[in-house]
């Protein structure tokens, strides 16, 4: 009998598992990547992708700034869809999904032009609901979804998958999208233990 036939299966997987967190832990350490939702992720890494095309990176203040918007979209998902920086106009953008919203981010920024808001059609809680009833409704995503995120910007949702979806399947989770009026993006992602999730 081999060491692994003796050892509890949970043992076994999180052998497995300590060992990839740890890789994980340096690898995403060390690129700054935040795994707060709706938080400016990868800040560094896109400082050398604008440089490398030619935009100015994002100065301290404006990611103070984004940090502030982040915080304030997680802390009232009710009446945000989210906030991103947009290198183009060099401003961050907080989408509210109602006047309650535009209030919240006048009093958290005032008249600052560095942050702009804009329209969302939900906030973030409403399109986490969808999400949540998309997934319960389509026979195919039930069976597969591993993840299911909202992005950034407040106007998709993300849902990584374990397996590719067929043709069929992928039609009727197109269709079922589109009578809830919500993008979907599906990730597959392999090697997913769910059981340790």
């Amino acid at each position: 009998m081999s060491k692994d036939e003796t050892m509890p299966v949970w043992k076994q997987r999180l052998a497995v598992a300590l060992p990839v967190a740890a890789v994980l832990a340096i690898l995403l350490g060390a690129v700054g990547l935040s795994l707060r939702d709706g938080n400016p992720a990868l800040a560094d890494s896109r400082s050398e992708k604008a440089k490398d095309q030619g935009q100015q990176p994002m100065s301290s203040e404006l990611k103070q700034l984004a940090s502030r918007a982040a915080e304030l979209v997680d802390r009232r998902d009710d009446v945000f869809g989210g906030s991103w920086y947009d290198p183009d106009a060099r401003q961050i953008v907080v989408a509210a999904s109602c006047d309650e919203g535009r209030a919240e981010a006048a009093k958290a920024f005032g008249d600052d032009p560095r942050v702009v808001v804009v329209d969302a059609t939900y906030s973030r809680a409403e399109l986490m609901t969808e999400a949540r009833q998309l997934v319960n409704q389509s026979k195919a995503l039930a069976k597969t979804a591993t993840t299911i995120s909202i992005s950034n910007r407040g106007d998709e949702i993300q849902i990584e998958i374990d397996r590719p979806l067929t043709e069929a399947e992928r039609a009727a989770v197109d269709r079922q999208a589109k009578r809830m009026n919500v993008e979907v993006d599906l990730q597959v992602v392999k090697g997913v233990d769910n059981t340790l999730l």
